[in-house]
């Protein structure tokens, strides 16, 4: 796997990629490596030990619920929706501080796990961009927290991302969804670069940049602590994927702050304003 530092990104700013509105980084070296990478490791940036623990703490008492054989997450317990506010409270309280010494003007919107089990190769989440929870082409962009509980690298599950891939294809992204590049998944893969980070280390990813994570081979659970933050001058929104009979449609609603907190993803929205709806559309891009 390529080294993330030494990476150079394989996109460029040509007609097939889209302009974004980046996050406002408060240090404008930060703000630059975003902007061209879409992710950053900020040297130096790490949880203090006490929020460290809590979040150790409440995995361990509530670990049922991530007892899966591959990789599970608190977003995608649908029916378990106290046990997701109560995960929310958690990463606000131990993320709060760190997220609003670097970022200029967001709010946490969802706070969780990724917990990935010992269990090798079945243990990968394969290539993907996230959902679309902030919208594009209205202001700031949403971002991503990813924090591990335990050092992490290709041995055990690191994240694993395509430098500069946020600009390829800015658009509308629902639950259900193929990768919008999965014809071409070897010639992406060409481009992952493993990100390595010591335990309480925080990065920060666009969410339509391209990732994976590999296997865990190691005989200990993988657990990170991962939340999404918006602007405070943006909605969310949720994108509902309809595959009728005439082809695939996605309805967008506009939806309260709580919503990615109890909604059961997959399924059509019972709170929210119905906004319309559009086909899903991939921007091409040549990964060669």
């Amino acid at each position: 796997m390529n080294d993330a530092h030494s990476q150079v990104p394989p996109v460029r700013q040509t007609a097939d990629v889209i302009d974004f509105d980046q996050p406002s980084f408060r240090d404008p070296e930060h703000q630059q490596r975003y902007a061209r990478d879409g992710y950053l490791v900020p040297e130096g940036v790490r949880l203090p030990e006490d929020a460290l623990a809590a979040l150790e703490k409440f995995y361990l008492d509530n670990r049922h619920h991530y007892a899966d054989l591959r990789y599970t997450s608190t977003l995608a317990l649908g029916s378990a929706r106290e046990h997701r506010v109560s995960a929310d409270q958690v990463f606000r309280k131990a993320t709060d501080a760190c997220a609003r010494e670097l970022l200029d003007g967001y709010v946490q919107y969802y706070g969780g796990l990724g917990v990935k089990a010992p269990t090798g190769e079945t243990a990968v989440l394969e290539l993907h961009q996230d959902l679309t929870m902030v919208p594009y082409g209205e202001g700031r962009c949403g971002v991503t927290l990813w924090i591990p509980l335990c050092d992490v690298g290709e041995d055990n599950g690191c994240l694993q991302v395509v430098p500069g891939s946020h600009l390829t294809n800015r658009r509308p992204r629902g639950a259900g969804m193929p990768f919008a590049y999965r014809g071409e998944a070897d010639l992406v893969a060409r481009h992952l670069v493993s990100l390595p980070v010591k335990r309480g280390q925080v990065v920060f990813m666009d969410q339509a940049l391209i990732h994976r994570s590999g296997p865990n081979h190691t005989p200990g659970v993988r657990v990170a602590a991962m939340g999404m933050l918006r602007p405070s001058e943006a909605s969310l929104v949720y994108y509902h994927l309809d595959r009728g009979e005439d082809g695939p449609l996605l309805h967008r609603y506009t939806v309260p702050d709580d919503f990615y907190l109890h909604h059961r993803l997959g399924s059509r929205p019972e709170t929210g304003e119905y906004v319309g709806q559009s086909r899903p559309v991939v921007v091409r891009h040549s990964w060669d």
